[in-house]
């Protein structure tokens, strides 16, 4: 498994809460693990999907369009954010906080009451461990409980999240679909339709007609065209149901 991030990434909990053992490999982008799954150098990739207050990952997004990789599994995990500090750091004392910029968007109400700079991160996990290199007392990360104890940092204040329930969706990429292998409940499909009227609702009328619960569709330009989107659509489906590609080529 490819995943971004080092040791403590929320990333890297998501294996440990689904899995007992595979061979982990770190990188330090989104993109690597996309390349890297692509190229089947990995079975299966780790990437954040979408938070429950902060919304979509859009790198994600970009990536499952940019790669020919599909959807494998999906979970979520609780996010429970603190704010950490070196040995010797006071809240008082903080004059900027680092995460990587979804942390800090489900941190904004409590990092605006602190009154201090943010800067972004790749990960969470890497701006722990690089403020245990720097031992920087006027500095604070954004991250788990799990780095505070890999990289021997304090916890200056637990569940700094803005909303209470804050949890954040995973995917497992592959190369491969593996449908038959899997006890499926969720598609989750791509596409682009054309300019013209009522396509759209000619294209949700599909799951109406055959009581097809829609679970999400979500939209996102498409760079270099004059603001064509492409259309992100998960929908339930019953491994039992045999008739799945039928109903894709329908769509």
């Amino acid at each position: 498994i490819i995943l971004q991030g080092v040791e403590g990434s929320y990333s890297h909990q998501f294996v440990i809460k689904n899995f007992n053992k595979y061979n982990l490999q770190f990188v330090d982008n989104f993109k690597k693990v996309a390349e890297g799954v692509a190229s089947n150098l990995y079975d299966y990739g780790i990437l954040p999907l979408e938070n429950s207050t902060a919304g979509s990952v859009d790198d994600t997004y970009k990536l499952l369009n940019e790669y020919d990789l599909h959807i494998c599994w999906l979970d979520a995990i609780k996010v429970n954010h603190c704010l950490l500090g070196v040995k010797g750091t006071s809240l008082e004392g903080i004059k900027a906080v680092s995460s990587h910029p979804q942390a800090l968007m489900q941190c904004e109400n409590f990092l605006k009451s602190l009154n201090v700079k943010t800067e972004n991160e790749l990960n969470t996990a890497i701006a722990s461990f690089n403020l245990s290199k720097t031992k920087d007392i006027t500095k604070g990360v954004i991250a788990s409980e799990l780095c505070a104890k890999l990289y021997n940092l304090e916890i200056l204040k637990e569940n700094c999240q803005d909303a209470e329930l804050n949890s954040t969706r995973f995917v497992i990429i592959s190369k491969n679909l593996t449908l038959d292998k899997l006890n499926y409940n969720r598609v989750s499909v791509l596409c682009r339709i054309q300019d013209k009227r009522n396509s759209l609702s000619k294209l949700l009328s599909l799951f109406s007609f055959h009581k097809i619960n829609l679970t999400k569709i979500e939209s996102k330009n498409i760079a270099n065209t004059n603001f064509e989107v492409n259309f992100y659509i998960d929908f339930e489906w019953n491994k039992s149901n045999e008739k799945l590609l039928k109903f894709i080529d329908k769509l």
